[in-house]
């Protein structure tokens, strides 16, 4: 088995690289082979610092375990996330304690939901907040299993303080106080001022990093004795134990979702005497091994609380070191990581087991991928080659349409392929619709399905995997990938990769329902990303259908969507995972969008007839909202020639239009969100979008 581990912060040494670093140790002691990655799959050295090689380049890992809740599975593995940061810092900033914007919240509750298992830490509020945020992901061949992992080490080498005297004793305290980096000016600094009176006991010796984003973090607090070296976590256990004394402070976040950092874990191996704030997750688990201390109203008031528990631990030196090695020994029954880590293993060598028995019973199922070429292009052949050839877990057919002209060429440069090709002559006039027509003539079992591929597109090695399993799980008749828009990395620090992932989702996967069929937003649903059962072609193409598809290009799978019998088409399943990515190479968010139409010769007119013939023939199919067509295609013709440097006075009146149409659409709440629908829907595939805005609000003017 292979495992890799991701470190949010390529670069940086933090309390998630000392817990990764004690993990790959433990993983080594089994000989289980591990890489640390950054979330791209970049793989770290033991600088965190990038290697310049990808995980996929050298090794394929079975697993992949996040440490932190900002990621989504990115990787094509078996995939398992931490929980165990608190529910604070998920719906607001941990440093400026401000809420988090709404795309944020969107992104982080997809990241939990994109991964395969949600390791606990022991916390019914965050356990509560994941089952929540997973409602409706299934995934049938992974049984329902509670696996944990806390902010703990392994208790192997455990210390203790026998022979320590109580004059001797000093308090040991390592921390990053992260509130004191925060640039919002009505900060609340956790811990203000409580230092420096603990300070001038000279019962302390206090740790942690010096500096934060050039910020000094222990001015003024002269028992402050530097930075220790992140080693897995013994350094911290040595001092501790060396003093005898471990002060223990949660923040109030971590309080209110019961949740412990690591330095509880670190202090019970250390065998220090534990003294502690009334964290829920410490007296729950540790009662009275362990001394507490309460916080008072003011800063002076909870130091003198803190000094007087240290005075009665050192009156009563002998009973204290009792109550430490019965922490110990809770500790080692516990929460000793090795034991974690080697329950995680074990789960995952099943869930890898029964995956390939899960495989094994979709070889039954045959996925269509259509491929509809107007031309000879080499670069676009090459990348539908790469992508189908790595889709290993599930049976395809790959079928090709193009001219009578082009067949002997399109078929020598697929000759060589793993795959083999079916070339389908599509005459001259008509394209992707008189090719998916064809279709309904075929023999097919009712789990068959078929995809329109679509070229810009880097699939991930289990695209049609995720999409197959979630159709065959839950018998949908659609299943859609969402788009996930990648730029040209910007992968510098843990920020931009955030970043990237955000905007590559923009703030939260899109969802494919019968609401955004119907506002027609192919810029935002890729055909290469939905899949559909091929029994939707007997029912959705009766004879007049099939002459209105067999008219149609791209938007003949949106005709399919939009007609037929409604019962059939049922619900839309919606993959909670990146499957696959378009590759955008501008450096610069929202300037772009991908566009279906961008490969054809003549996209944008392409794309136009293909929507004014859709409009003009669904008006007549039961069930197709006439208003809402006519409102969509009025905004598609009004926003033809926005490209140019100016509003043409057409358009310019027609956007005055709508804006005084705006409270009598509002006068129903039906038909405000139809309207809303469908502004969003020519907003997302317009593709300066920035640049419309500007000008729709001088126009307002």
């Amino acid at each position: 088995m292979i495992i890799a581990l991701v470190h949010n912060w390529p670069g940086v040494k933090n309390s998630e690289w000392d817990i990764i670093l004690r993990i790959q140790s433990i993983l080594d002691e089994y000989s289980i082979e591990s890489s640390i990655t950054d979330p791209l799959g970049n793989i770290l050295g033991e600088d965190t610092k990038k290697t310049g090689v990808a995980i996929g380049a050298t090794i394929v890992p079975d697993l992949v375990l996040n440490f932190h809740y900002s990621n989504p599975r990115y990787i094509s593995s078996l995939s398992y996330v931490v929980n165990w940061n608190p529910l604070a810092y998920i719906t607001d900033n941990p440093s400026t304690q401000l809420p988090s914007p709404l795309k944020h919240l969107s992104y982080y509750v997809d990241c939990l939901r994109s991964h395969d298992r949600v390791l606990s830490a022991g916390s019914v509020r965050m356990d509560d907040f994941a089952e929540a945020a997973r409602n409706g992901v299934c995934t049938s061949w992974l049984e329902p299993v509670d696996l944990t992992l806390h902010t703990t080490i392994s208790s192997e080498g455990c210390l203790g303080i026998e022979g320590l005297l109580p004059d001797d004793v000093k308090v040991f305290y390592i921390g990053v106080n992260w509130e004191k980096v925060s640039t919002d000016k009505g900060k609340n600094i956790r811990h203000d001022g409580l230092f420096e009176l603990l300070d001038k006991s000279s019962c302390f010796e206090f740790y942690g990093l010096e500096t934060l984003h050039g910020v000094s973090l222990w001015d003024g607090i002269n028992s402050y004795k530097g930075e220790l070296p992140f080693d897995g976590g013994l350094s911290i256990v040595k001092e501790s134990s060396r003093c005898g004394i471990s002060l223990i402070l949660s923040s109030e976040a971590h309080r209110e979702s019961e949740l412990v950092s690591t330095r509880i874990f670190q202090a019970c191996k250390a065998g220090s005497v534990i003294l502690t704030d009334r964290n829920p997750f410490i007296e729950k688990h540790f009662g009275d091994s362990v001394f507490y201390f309460d916080y008072g109203t003011s800063p002076q008031s909870t130091a003198s609380n803190i000094l007087e528990q240290v005075a009665y631990i050192k009156n009563d030196w002998d009973k204290s070191c009792l109550l430490a090695h019965k922490a110990q020994q809770i500790f080692a029954e516990k929460f000793p990581l090795e034991k974690e880590v080697h329950s995680i293993v074990l789960q995952a060598q099943r869930d890898i087991e029964q995956k390939q028995l899960y495989i094994e019973q979709l070889a039954s199922s045959t996925v269509y991928v259509l491929f509809y070429c107007e031309t000879y292009c080499e670069q676009q052949f090459t990348e539908f080659v790469t992508n189908v050839s790595n889709q290993k877990d599930c049976t395809l057919k790959v079928i090709i349409g193009g001219t009578a002209e082009n067949r002997d060429s399109i078929l020598s440069f697929f000759g060589h392929c793993q795959f083999s090709v079916e070339y389908q002559i599509v005459p001259k006039g008509y394209s992707l619709g008189y090719l998916l027509c064809g279709m309904k003539q075929r023999a097919y079992n009712n789990n068959d399905h078929f995809l329109v591929y679509s070229p810009g597109f880097l699939w991930h090695d289990d695209h049609l995997f995720q999409l197959l399993s979630l159709s065959e799980t839950k018998n949908y008749s659609v299943c859609n990938a969402p788009l996930f828009i990648a730029h040209q990395a910007l992968d510098t620090d843990s920020r931009e990769i955030m970043e990237f992932f955000i905007e590559g989702m923009d703030g939260g996967f899109s969802l494919l329902n019968q609401d955004t069929i119907e506002s027609f937003d192919w810029a935002c649903f890729p055909l290469g990303n939905i899949l559909l059962r091929c029994s939707l072609l007997s029912s959705h193409l009766e004879r007049s259908r099939h002459f209105l598809v067999q008219q149609l290009g791209l938007a003949s799978v949106f005709a399919i969507l939009l007609g037929g019998d409604k019962q059939a088409l049922g619900a839309i399943g919606n993959v909670p995972r990146i499957t696959a990515e378009y590759q955008c190479q501008t450096m610069e968010f929202n300037r772009f969008e991908f566009d279906e139409y961008a490969y054809l010769l003549e996209g944008e007119q392409t794309k136009q007839r293909d929507r004014n013939m859709l409009v003009a023939l669904l008006r007549y199919v039961d069930g197709i909202d006439v208003h809402r067509l006519d409102l969509q295609a009025s905004l598609w013709e009004a926003t033809s020639s926005l490209a140019g440097d100016g509003l043409s006075t057409t358009n310019t009146s027609f956007l005055r239009e709508i804006v005084r149409a705006l409270p009598a659409v509002g006068a129903v709440n039906k038909r405000r969100r139809e309207f809303l629908t469908l502004v969003k829907g020519f907003l997302r595939s317009y593709p300066r979008l920035f640049v419309f805005v500007k000008r729709l609000r001088s126009v307002l003017k």
